[in-house]
């Protein structure tokens, strides 16, 4: 059976909601606009789900050559304002200034925005925090400790994330309720393969464009949190602690790298 790529996504704001792609765009630093802007705390330190769940309750949106961030009307409750009038950020921006900010313990480039955009998320989360976003030429990089050293923007440590919806569904029988794929967050995934059989690949093309699996993706809480409520709900972690825990860790996923800019498609095989 061949393997497809059943959907494709982005998140251009890191920790909050993705955007769904027929076609995604990849230049050299993976997903075009994916984890191009992140919030970042007063010592520069990122700000993830794993300290504000919240985040997953911003949706994103890319129009008009701006990002758009809003409050998900679902969730809105969650906040202490009835109503929130959504964010509009340029895609190019507008004088930021060049600062220094801490993703786990590496520190790197990013460009500070406005402060005006400042106070819409300070003002949201009632705390003060900054939006910063990548600078057009990234001197991040992954650790080179799995796979060749590649520029990145401010995903965790690789530019792409593939999941299999069968291991998924596997994970779903196993948790005996359905799991909810966004919670892992994948750029790519893919249907028609055997669950845990990814975890086997390490070359492949997809349409022409050459990827490498470099390592599994080990998983921190940020999976607890259910995409439909906004907060750790039905965690999952205890489930997959019994059958997918590796050396202590738990393996959910697989990162990849890319050798070549294009662009890949929904329903595209995969080549082996």
């Amino acid at each position: 059976m061949t393997s497809k790529v059943k959907s494709l996504t982005i998140y251009p704001l890191k920790s909050a909601q993705g955007i769904e792609l027929k076609e995604m765009e990849i230049d050299s630093l993976g997903p075009r606009y994916d984890r191009e802007w992140m919030v970042v705390d007063t010592q520069q330190r990122f700000v993830t789900q794993r300290v504000e769940p919240r985040l997953s309750m911003i949706k994103t949106e890319i129009k008009n050559s701006s990002l758009i961030l809003s409050v998900d009307e679902r969730f809105i409750h969650n906040f202490p304002f009835p109503t929130y009038p959504p964010l509009e950020i340029p895609l190019i921006p507008n004088s930021p200034s060049p600062i220094e900010v801490k993703v786990f313990e590496k520190t790197c480039s990013a460009l500070h925005l406005n402060k005006v955009f400042d106070e819409w998320i300070s003002e949201l989360f009632q705390k003060k925090l900054h939006f910063v976003q990548t600078p057009p030429l990234s001197l991040r990089t992954t650790s080179g400790r799995h796979g060749p050293v590649k520029p990145l923007r401010f995903p965790d440590g690789y530019p792409f994330l593939l999941v299999n919806n069968e291991t998924v569904n596997e994970l779903s029988e196993k948790q005996g309720q359905s799991v909810n794929v966004k919670r892992f967050r994948p750029n790519i995934l893919i249907e028609k393969v055997k669950a845990g059989e990814e975890e086997n690949w390490i070359d492949f093309k997809i349409d022409g464009i050459p990827f490498t699996a470099v390592k599994k993706c080990t998983r921190c809480i940020i999976v607890d949190i259910d995409p439909e409520v906004g907060f750790k709900n039905n965690p999952v972690i205890p489930t997959l602690r019994t059958y997918r825990k590796i050396q202590n860790e738990i393996i959910f996923g697989i990162n990849l790298v890319h050798h070549k800019n294009g662009v890949i498609r929904t329903g595209s095989a995969l080549e082996f």
